[in-house]
């Protein structure tokens, strides 16, 4: 008989300094072993792109990895890790997916460029095929 299954976790770390490839690697590691329905009891990743390490670059980065909510953003479980994992454990709902915002120059005070919606493996952010989206609002993102 297995043990029960540890706490819930985001992986959230996905960037140049940490090669992607192995947060795939463990993701799939862990998926052959236990099978997806156990381990998303507790275990998501969130890969991120043009994330650089833990925040900044080009990509939508910023979704409350530091434990705070940013001024001008929803303080909900929608744009804050912190606060979906929380959700998680205390009240049971895993995340699907977590809004990311790009700000201008990585500068909260010049307000948001852009933000996308990143989804919890297996599934992946598609851009709804819709001519004339802004694939710079959120909701134009859809997990598939």
């Amino acid at each position: 008989m297995l043990p029960p299954p540890p706490p819930p976790e985001l992986s959230l770390i996905h960037n140049k300094l940490i090669p992607s490839g192995i947060s795939f690697r463990w993701y799939n590691l862990v998926q052959q072993t236990l099978g997806q329905k156990t381990m998303e009891n507790f275990y998501r990743f969130f890969p991120i792109p043009g994330m650089d390490h833990c925040s900044g670059g080009p990509g939508a980065n910023s979704f409350g990895q530091y434990g705070y909510s940013f001024e001008g953003l929803a303080k909900d479980k929608k744009y804050n890790a912190l606060l979906a994992l929380v959700d998680w454990v205390e009240n049971g709902n895993a995340p699907e997916s977590i809004i990311g915002t790009k700000f201008v120059n990585d500068t909260v005070a010049l307000g948001v460029d852009s933000q996308r919606l990143h989804c919890a493996l297996p599934k992946k952010s598609v851009l709804k095929d819709v001519a004339g989206l802004d694939w710079k609002e959120a909701e134009n993102w859809v997990c598939k």
